[in-house]
Parts: C-alpha cells; sequence; structure tokens
C-alpha cells in the first residue's frame, strides 16, 4: 500500500465528500490511503501547511492558491473542486455606526490569515469600487471566532466571509451584513506540492477520482 496522502480542507459542507469517502475506506481500498486534516483558519493556513511539507494536498479558495503559486511558486492546481462561484457577504458588528458599503472604505478588515480569502477578497472589492488599496488596514483574528470578538470589541471594523456559512450570526443579530461581492471564477481548486505532483501524480489522480465519484453520489441524493 501507498503512503498516506495527506490532504487538508476547511470544516465546511463542499468538503463533505471527501469524509463521507474517507469514512467508508474508499480511498484505503484503492491502495491509496489519505489522511484527511480540517484546518478551520482557512486558505492561509492550508497554503502554509502545503508549503511547509504538513500536507501533500489541499482544498482552497481559488484566489488564495493562485495568489500563493504566484508567490512561493510551491504548489500547484490540479482540479476545480466547485465550479460555481462564492458570494461574500461584507459584514459590520450589529451595532456598528456603518451602515452602507461606503462607510467601510479605509476601516479595519479583519481577516483569518494574509493570502486567505478574507484578506484577497475585500482588496479586489475595494479594486472595483476604485478605492486605493495600498493604503487598507487589516486585522489577523486566525479564524471567524476571532472575527466575532474583534468587531464586537472594536479591534476590527467589518469582514468579509462567506453569506451562508455567516447567515447564522445575521439571524442571530451579531453580525449585520450590508453587502455582498461575488467573483467570477470557481469558488474551490484542489493544490498539490510540486514534488508529490512530480513523484506521486498517478496516486493524486487515483485520490481525486474518487472524491469527485463521491460528490458525483452525493449530489443524485440530494
Amino acid at each position: 500500500m501507498a503512503r498516506v496522502l495527506r490532504v487538508g480542507g476547511v470544516p465546511e459542507h463542499f468538503n463533505l465528500p471527501w469524509r463521507l469517502a474517507a469514512g467508508a475506506g474508499r480511498f484505503d481500498q484503492s491502495g491509496v490511503p489519505i489522511e484527511w486534516r480540517e484546518v478551520a483558519a482557512g486558505t492561509g493556513e492550508l497554503n502554509r501547511q502545503l508549503g511547509d511539507g504538513e500536507l501533500d494536498l489541499a482544498l482552497l479558495l481559488t484566489e488564495g492558491a493562485v495568489a500563493d503559486i504566484l508567490s512561493h511558486d510551491r504548489s500547484r492546481i490540479v482540479k476545480v473542486w466547485v465550479a460555481s462561484p462564492l458570494v461574500w457577504g461584507i459584514h459590520v458588528a450589529a451595532g456598528s455606526n456603518f451602515d452602507d458599503v461606503r462607510d467601510i472604505r479605509d476601516r479595519r478588515i479583519a481577516i483569518s490569515r494574509y493570502g486567505s480569502g478574507s484578506h484577497l477578497i475585500p482588496i479586489v472589492d475595494a479594486a472595483e469600487r476604485g478605492w486605493h488599496t495600498r493604503t487598507m488596514s487589516f486585522v489577523v483574528v486566525n479564524d471567524i471566532d476571532g472575527a466575532r470578538d474583534a468587531l464586537a470589541t472594536g479591534r476590527a471594523d467589518v469582514f468579509f466571509w462567506e453569506r451562508h456559512m455567516t447567515q447564522p450570526l445575521v439571524d442571530a443579530a451579531e453580525f449585520r451584513r450590508i453587502g455582498e461581492r461575488e467573483v467570477p471564477w470557481p469558488a474551490f481548486v484542489v493544490a498539490a506540492r510540486r514534488d508529490i505532483l512530480e513523484s506521486r501524480g498517478r496516486e493524486l489522480r487515483t485520490v481525486l477520482d474518487i472524491a469527485a465519484a463521491e460528490a458525483r453520489k452525493l449530489k443524485r441524493r440530494g
């Protein structure tokens, strides 16, 4: 049996096929076992673990994967995982004085990590609005719980995160959504370290095919 492939992704619904296939032993049966790791801190941390050799394969936001490749050239995109685009909610604390997206210009933005979607999408949003991007201010908060604390205590003013994941916080009147930003590219891709792609390309294809088959099965069920 081949050496275990370490695969990482965030603990969100779109990664369910990987968890189901791993739980059913499908990767083991193929002769290419995987170790599934959930990384709540998001794309920035996944890129770090991929680059540092802690992961072999990662499911990332497309913009984060591309930014890391351009900056470090240590991985390659091997598959589009979610072809539809994400819609990002633009959130402030429920009690904030900001009522319009125009109010957040030059404000402090909570981000999970540099190079994460919560960092890159505000830059895209600002550029689309014709705002200067070089003077933007970011506050690293690690994850969504850190963002909740940062907005509640006033350490940050605004937080960009996928709207479905933040909907419970909006419904609970902890966050208030003052705008949205949809990006015109696939939401998630699978990236592999360059050395793994070169040395274990056939095994990568096997695990990608298994995960895709599980996703198709799940889609037919739904």
